[in-house]
Order: structure tokens, then C-alpha cells, then sequence
């Protein structure tokens, strides 16, 4: 069942994603004035690869909000907990006992709020 994949691989839409991700980089180094411009077109590029992906498999007649979130959920949710994981377990040995306990008490929301997103 592979409704939600094709083939179809776009060399411009990987290209649009370097030049947004270099230009958040370049921004939090100081070279660029407005780094939240990659950021806003890498959204305006994930929102028009998740509608084409609605799109088809609406045209199929196979699409579920739920499987749909469930794909979100699967790809979004392993990586967060990687990154908060690590965040925590660096943060225990460079960062102040005050600066760590923030980091740990913003940490956890995350997560939170990832799962409560996965079960609507």
C-alpha cells in the first residue's frame, strides 16, 4: 500500500530546501538580516508536498486522517525524542545546575506536546 509515495523525485523542490536550510544557517551565523525566510519557505515547500499527497491519495479514494497522522507521528515523534535525549544528556555535563534544570523543564513539554499532537 504505497499511497503516499511516488517516484516522482524533484531536483528543484531539493533545491529550494539547501537554499532555505543555508539560509537559517547563514542567518545564526550573522550573515543574513532575515533567517526566518528559509524558514517560512521550507514550510510553504512542506505544505505543498503534504497537499499533493492529500490530493492523490483523495483522487484515490485511500486517504485517512488517521493513517495521515499516523505517518506524521512515525516520522516527527522518534526524531524529537532523539534530539531532547541528547539536548539532556549534554546539557547534564556542560550547562549550570540552573541553566539544566530550565533546559529539563522546557524539554519535557515537547515531547508532551508531540504526543498530544499524534493522538488528535
Amino acid at each position: 500500500m504505497n499511497f503516499a509515495y511516488t517516484n516522482d523525485y524533484r531536483k528543484d523542490i531539493d533545491g529550494l530546501r539547501a537554499i532555505a536550510v543555508i539560509s537559517v544557517i547563514a542567518f545564526h551565523f550573522g550573515f543574513l538580516p532575515n533567517g526566518f525566510l528559509g524558514v517560512d519557505v521550507f514550510f510553504v515547500i512542506s505544505g505543498y508536498l503534504i497537499t499533493g499527497i492529500i490530493y492523490r491519495e483523495m483522487s484515490n479514494n485511500e486517504f485517512s486522517i488517521v493513517n495521515f497522522y499516523l505517518r506524521r507521528t512515525r516520522r516527527i515523534l522518534p526524531l524529537t525524542l532523539f534530539i531532547v535525549l541528547v539536548a539532556l544528556l549534554i546539557g547534564s555535563f556542560v550547562m549550570l545546575p540552573d541553566d539544566f534544570e530550565i533546559l529539563h523543564n522546557q524539554s519535557w513539554p515537547q515531547i508532551y506536546s508531540r504526543t498530544m499532537y499524534c493522538k488528535q
